[in-house]
């Protein structure tokens, strides 16, 4: 079954029917393109259930893929919980299928400008990259073009909250603020989302954290790589941007050197 027919959920709908899944679909919403769409596609759709439908809806259902935009209220969570029914985000399907590497970045502000840093970073070392995940191209989709080397994801807290098991190495935290309360729980269910971007690390070096953020430096493993702050493995000192004792690149050099455009 996959829950909200999004962008996302179009996809892992798509990507399930091309490997021969049965699939149901289910939107609480669903305007007249996205009835068009299962149409085409020849999919089932359940539109609007009812609180008292899921039971009988995930009969017959092995797995639950939620897209994003499903807040943790919704009566999915609790119906396959009851059902014994596993939820899974589109990066256990992608990860399940694909075992290309891939690095992850979170935060509550600036996701996406570091995720393009890091793939530009790796392309220009000759590594064919691609980005996907909270941004335009979902993981089920980006993992189709064989020619890629590794991704690069963009891991917001409704993907991290939602996955099975989260694997990506290295993976970097960047801050931390209140934020999608009307998604989550409480702002400690926001927090254990986000915490699990480190979840499939085993080398420390592996998780990336901004350690002038109180809450990721009380978070961050042992032996993480930090940034932020003056000790730490990745700092500016001297004019310079530096890595452990070695100069990466003179901030004269970088064209955009406000505060957060260095932390970036």
């Amino acid at each position: 079954m996959v829950v909200g027919m999004g962008v996302t959920g179009r996809a892992v709908a798509t990507a399930l029917v091309s490997r021969h899944r049965p699939v149901l679909t289910v939107d609480d919403h669903p305007g007249e393109s996205l009835r068009r769409w299962v149409v085409e596609h020849g999919i089932d759709l359940v539109g609007a259930p009812e609180l008292g439908d899921w039971s009988s809806l995930l009969e017959g259902c092995g797995e639950v893929v939620v897209s994003p935009g499903i807040p943790d209220r919704h009566p999915v969570f609790d119906a396959a919980h009851l059902a014994g029914v596993n939820i899974l985000d589109e990066s256990d399907l992608a990860a399940a299928w694909d075992q290309r590497p891939w690095c992850a970045v979170t935060g509550t502000n600036g996701k996406t400008t570091v995720v393009t840093l890091v793939a530009q970073m790796l392309e220009y070392s000759g590594r064919r990259v691609a980005t996907a995940g909270n941004i335009e191209t979902p993981l089920v989709t980006a993992i189709d073009d064989a020619e890629v080397e590794a991704f690069v994801v963009e891991a917001s807290s409704f993907r991290l909250g939602h996955a099975r098991c989260f694997n990506a190495a290295p993976a970097a935290w960047i801050n931390f603020a209140p934020d999608h309360l009307d998604h989550h729980a409480d702002l400690d269910a926001y927090l254990i989302a986000k915490a699990r971007i480190w979840e499939g690390i085993s080398d420390p070096k592996d998780a990336v954290a901004n350690l002038a953020d109180p809450v990721l430096s009380q978070q961050a493993p042992p032996g993480a790589t930090g940034f932020g702050s003056a000790t730490s493995t990745c700092r500016i000192e001297g004019g310079y941007l530096r890595f452990e004792d070695r100069k990466v690149i003179s901030v004269r050099e970088i064209r955009r050197s406000m505060p957060h455009d260095l932390l970036n």
